[in-house]
């Protein structure tokens, strides 16, 4: 058992390394959860990894293991590897989540968020905030990005806003190339797509309309971030066109969009204005809908 523990860590440190070693990545997910498989107890290891406006997607699960155990290797690992290198920063573990960023030279930051969602080890986690704590240098790089955030920092109301606003913009264009390019197949997802398409739309003219009070303009993704999406969403259909296949596609972008919302819920809901927040919380809740309905494809 210690064997595995040990082996299922070390996997963990290898895809955070491998993540945030490639320059074209800016975040990456990595999700442990406990499960029933075969009337076994397992814990699943889900990976996603952000590229380009892009979603790569890994799972795999491993038997038997004690999840107690599996989180105390985990986090000692994690602090004794990276607490020592400049290049990392080590936010404290915090409701189950455990984040860390890399700063590069050649590429923006690159964050790496691993929860772990289920029971963990009291003084592992103790031991690892205390450790963490001790972190004394700070890579150059994030220092600047530390004085260009404070120099350019803009209010919270505005920031949620914008990131709906985006957030909204990207999924119209994703889900628009998505129905033209199944428009001449036989999709039964492809009704639930078009109610997809017009939940992103109500969401982009709210937000668009709230900006418009700040005498502000939202801003959309760049021309080329658009390409690089269309190109993987045509690539994604070319190779599996199933319900099954889209259905996963989707779930994966409406999960992480999600899950970048109620991060910024989370940190700005005792500063922003109370419609905005409403606004962000009623879009999560009408996307968790989405994907709960496209479930049923899978």
């Amino acid at each position: 058992m210690n064997e595995l523990i040990n082996k299922i860590s070390n996997l963990t440190l290898e895809y955070i390394d491998q993540i945030t070693s490639d320059g074209r990545v800016n975040l990456g997910e990595i999700y442990f959860k406990t499960m029933k498989i075969e009337n076994e107890n397992v814990i699943t290891m889900d990976i996603y990894v952000f590229q380009t406006n892009f979603i790569r997607h890994f799972n795999t699960h491993i038997k038997g293991t004690n999840t107690v155990s599996f989180s105390s290797s985990l986090l000692n690992k994690i602090a004794s590897k990276y607490s020592k290198n400049k290049d990392y920063k080590l936010n404290p573990y915090d409701k189950k989540v455990i984040t860390l960023t890399r700063s590069r030279k050649e590429a923006l930051p690159c964050t790496i968020n691993i929860t772990l969602d289920f029971k963990t080890s009291d003084p592992a986690i103790k031991k690892y905030n205390e450790k963490i704590s001790k972190q004394k240098v700070i890579h150059s790089s994030f220092i600047a990005i530390i004085k260009k955030e404070r120099k350019n920092k803009m209010n919270e109301n505005l920031e949620l806003l914008e990131f709906i606003y985006k957030t909204s913009s990207m999924g119209i264009s994703s889900t628009t190339d998505l129905l033209k390019f199944i428009k001449e197949k036989d999709n039964k997802i492809k009704k639930e797509s078009e109610n997809i398409l017009k939940t992103y739309e109500k969401y982009f003219k709210e937000s668009e309309k709230l900006l418009k009070k700040y005498k502000t303009k939202g801003e959309d993704e760049s021309i080329m971030v658009k390409a690089m999406s269309t190109m993987g969403i045509k690539k994604e259909v070319k190779d599996d066109n199933s319900d099954a296949h889209l259905a996963d596609v989707l779930i994966q972008g409406l999960t992480m969009g999600n899950l970048e919302i109620n991060k910024r819920i989370t940190n700005y809901q005792k500063e922003v204005d109370k419609k905005i927040l409403s606004l962000a919380k009623e879009f999560v809740k009408d996307f968790e809908i989405h994907i709960e309905n496209l479930k049923k494809y899978l």
